[in-house]
């Protein structure tokens, strides 16, 4: 498993802006804090359900002043949990291969002359859009 690395971050300056916007301004703050201190994209921070519903616990409006956090690198992301929260490791899936029925030659012929016909109307479709094009400029 991954290092865990803990850090506290503090809402105070938060309650500087309007009550509606604090909840969302919370989660904000904590991406962007993680992403710089660890070195990664916002994009990919991803923040626990348990620490989501910390920050919403009592409503948008008020929001803890401080929370206790710890972040774990996993491949090319971040997770950040809470500070008392267990981490669950995911066991990655094998994919199954399917082995699809083999279809007639009859039901390939069809196929093929379905997506054929898919693409002449397509080309059709891209024509029409292109002379209309030219006649709005014209």
């Amino acid at each position: 498993m991954a290092e865990e690395k803990p850090f506290t971050i503090s809402f105070t300056e938060l309650f500087k802006k309007p009550k509606q916007k604090r909840a969302a301004s919370a989660i904000w703050r904590i991406k962007d804090f993680a992403s710089k201190r660890f070195h990664f994209s916002k994009e990919s921070v991803f923040l626990s359900k348990a620490l989501n519903s910390a920050v919403w616990a009592d409503s948008r409006e008020k929001i803890p002043r401080k929370l206790k956090l710890k972040a774990v690198q996993e491949n090319n992301s971040l997770r950040i949990y809470l500070m008392q929260e267990k981490i669950e490791v995911k066991k990655e899936k094998k994919p199954v291969k399917k082995e699809e029925p083999k279809k007639s030659e009859e039901e390939e012929k069809k196929q093929a002359e379905l997506e054929r016909k898919k693409k002449e109307k397509k080309e059709m479709e891209r024509a029409a859009e292109k002379a209309a094009i030219k006649r709005k400029v014209s």
